[in-house]
C-alpha cells in the first residue's frame, strides 16, 4: 500500500520537525516554561520512535518485527550450585512463554481497542472544545485575550494532532489482527496446521508408547502362561511380586517412550506440557499412596483378606476367588449368578478366614422347604445375591436377601423336631411312664408304616417325657419326633399321626385320655 506508506512517511517527517522545533524552543525556554516543553519533547519523542516502527513494518509487508529484538544476555556464571527446582522450571519454561504468546495476542488487542476507544472520546471533546474556541468573536476580546486564544488555538491543534497521529498508529495495530477468512476455513486450516505439526508429533508418541506397552505386556504374559504349565501357584508370594513387577517395567517402559519421543522431536513446549501434567499427577496423588500401599498388600496377598478365603460382605459368606491388582473377586457356591467383583476399596476393612470342608454357605438350598415365622411353609425355587425367590401354594414371593437373612426361617428339609402333649387318667401302678413310651413308639412307627410305607422313624428319634403327675392319677406327658432329611411333606401330618397313635394307646390300653394338644 503505497498511499498508506507515503502518508506514514510524511507524518514521521512531521515528528522529526515537531522535534526540532521543540528542541530549539527548549533551549531558549526559561525555567518556568521548561517542564512543559520536556514534556512535549518527550512526546514527540515517543511519537517519532512509534511512527519509525510503523514505517519501517510496512515497508517489510507488515512483519512482526518485535520479535527479532536481541534480548540483554548475561554470562552465567562459572559455578553453579545445582538446584532441582530451578531445573524443573528450566523445563517449564517454555510450557509457560506457549501460554503467554497464545493469550499475549488476544490481551493486547483488548487494549488496543481500549485505547482506541479512549482517543475517539479525547478527539470528539477536543474538536468541539477547538469549534468553541473558534467560533469567539475577536472583535469583542481584548488584545492581550486575543493573543492568549490564538496560541491556545495552536497549542490544542497541536494537541489533536498528537491524537490523530497515536490513533493512526492504534488503529494499524489493531488492523493487523483482522483475519477476514471465513470461521470454519479458519478452523480447518488451524487444525490441518496443528495436525501436520504438533499434532502428528503427539500421535506418534502416543502409537509408539501404545504400541510398546501391549508389546512387553505381551511378552510377559507369555513368560507368565510359560510357568503357569509348569504349575507355578499363583497364590504365591513370588508369583504376585513378578506379575507386579511386570506391570511396572510395562508402565515405565510405555511412559519413557512417549517423553523419549517428545524431546527427540525438539519441541520443548510439548516435553514440558508432558512433565508438568506428570508433576500435577503426582502432587494430586501422593495423600493416596497409603491407600496404593493398602493394595499392593492386598494384591501380593498379605493382607486382611487372602485369596481361597471365606469373609463375610453384606451380611453373606463369601469366597475368595482371585484378587486383582484393581479388584477382587467374589463366589458364592450356593446362589444362582452367585459372582462379585468388587474394587479393593470395598474390602479394605474387612477380615477372611480360612475354609474348614463343612461351610454353610446359605441358610438353604434350591428346593429346600423353609418355615417363615408366619407360620407358612414356601419352597426356595431361586435364590441370587440380590433376592431369594420362594413359592407359597402357587404364588411367589419375593425377598431381598438380607430381609430374608434377618427373618430366621427354619429349613425342614435338612430335619425338623416336632411335640404332642396330652394327659391321661391311670393306676400309676399299673401304668408305668416306661409302658406309656414304649407302648406310644410302637404304636407311632405303625401308623407311619401304614401312612407311608417308605418312611420310617426310628425309637431314639420319638422320645416320650413325663412332665408331671397331678393328684396322684392324672399323667402330663410330651411326645418329641425328630424326623429325617427330606421329609417336609409330614410336616403337618406327622402331629396327625402322632395324635391318633396316642389316641389308639389309650383306647387298647384303657387309659383315660382328658386332653391332647400339639406343640410348635
Amino acid at each position: 500500500d503505497y498511499e498508506r506508506l507515503n502518508r506514514v512517511r510524511a507524518d514521521l517527517n512531521e515528528m522529526i520537525g515537531k522535534q526540532e522545533a521543540l528542541k530549539k524552543e527548549l533551549a531558549k525556554s526559561s525555567d518556568e516554561d521548561k517542564e512543559e516543553l520536556e514534556q512535549a519533547f518527550n512526546q514527540a519523542r515517543q511519537n517519532k520512535r512509534e511512527y519509525q516502527k510503523l514505517f519501517e513494518q510496512l515497508s517489510l509487508g507488515n512483519i512482526d518485527t518485535a520479535r527479532f529484538s536481541q534480548p540483554k544476555t548475561s554470562e552465567a556464571p562459572l559455578t553453579e550450585t545445582y538446584n532441582w527446582q530451578n531445573e524443573v522450571l528450566k523445563i517449564l519454561q517454555p510450557v509457560f512463554a506457549e501460554l503467554r504468546r497464545i493469550t499475549e495476542q488476544t490481551w493486547h488487542k483488548d487494549t488496543l481497542k481500549e485505547e482506541e476507544k479512549e482517543l475517539k472520546e479525547r478527539l470528539v471533546i477536543l474538536d468541539a472544545g477547538i469549534e468553541y474556541l473558534e467560533a469567539l468573536n475577536p472583535e469583542l476580546l481584548s488584545k492581550e485575550a486575543l493573543a492568549s486564544i490564538k496560541e491556545f488555538d495552536r497549542e490544542w491543534k497541536d494537541k489533536k494532532k498528537n491524537l490523530e497521529h497515536e490513533l493512526n498508529i492504534v488503529q494499524h495495530h489493531l488492523s493487523e489482527y483482522v483475519d477476514d477468512r471465513n470461521f470454519m476455513v479458519k478452523v480447518s486450516q488451524n487444525s490441518w496446521d496443528f495436525m501436520k505439526g504438533r499434532g502428528l508429533t503427539i500421535m506418534t508418541a502416543i502409537g509408539v508408547s501404545v504400541g510398546l506397552y501391549y508389546f512387553v505386556s505381551y511378552t510377559f504374559g507369555a513368560m507368565i502362561r510359560r510357568y503357569e504349565r509348569k504349575k507355578w501357584r499363583t497364590t504365591s508370594f513370588s508369583f504376585r511380586l513378578f506379575l507386579l513387577v511386570t506391570q511396572l517395567v510395562t508402565f515405565l517402559v510405555s511412559l519413557v517412550s512417549f517423553l523419549m519421543i517428545l524431546h527427540s522431536s525438539g519441541d520443548m513446549v510439548l516435553f514440558g506440557f508432558a512433565v508438568l501434567i506428570l508433576f500435577t499427577l503426582l502432587v494430586t496423588f501422593r495423600n493416596t499412596i497409603p491407600a496404593y500401599i493398602r493394595k499392593l498388600r492386598l494384591f501380593l496377598n498379605l493382607g486382611q483378606v487372602r485369596e481361597g478365603e471365606r469373609l463375610i460382605y453384606n451380611g453373606l459368606p463369601w469366597k475368595v476367588d482371585r484378587i486383582h491388582l484393581y479388584g477382587i473377586f467374589l463366589s458364592n457356591p450356593r446362589l444362582d449368578n452367585g459372582e462379585l467383583r468388587l474394587p479393593v476399596d470395598a474390602v479394605d476393612k474387612l477380615q477372611s478366614r480360612p475354609i474348614k470342608n463343612d461351610e454353610i454357605w446359605y441358610p438353604s438350598s434350591v428346593g429346600d422347604s423353609l418355615v417363615l415365622p408366619d407360620g407358612k411353609v414356601v419352597k426356595v425355587i431361586r435364590q441370587t445375591p440380590e433376592a431369594i425367590y420362594l413359592d407359597h401354594q402357587g404364588s411367589h414371593i419375593i425377598y431381598p436377601t438380607m430381609e430374608f437373612m434377618n427373618l430366621k426361617a427354619r429349613n425342614i428339609s435338612l430335619g425338623y423336631s416336632r411335640s404332642v402333649s396330652f394327659s391321661i387318667e391311670c393306676d400309676p401302678l399299673s401304668v408305668t411312664p416306661k409302658k406309656v413310651s414304649e407302648t406310644l413308639c410302637r404304636a407311632i412307627q405303625t401308623r407311619l408304616k401304614e401312612a407311608y410305607p417308605d418312611i420310617s422313624l426310628s425309637e431314639r428319634r420319638i422320645k416320650v417325657h413325663l412332665k408331671q403327675i397331678v393328684g396322684g392319677k392324672v399323667m402330663h406327658f410330651t411326645v418329641m419326633f425328630d424326623m429325617p432329611v427330606q421329609t417336609e411333606k409330614l410336616y403337618f401330618e406327622m402331629p396327625s399321626i402322632v395324635q391318633e397313635a396316642i389316641i389308639g394307646s389309650a383306647q387298647n390300653e384303657q387309659w383315660t385320655l382328658l386332653t391332647i394338644d400339639m406343640a410348635v
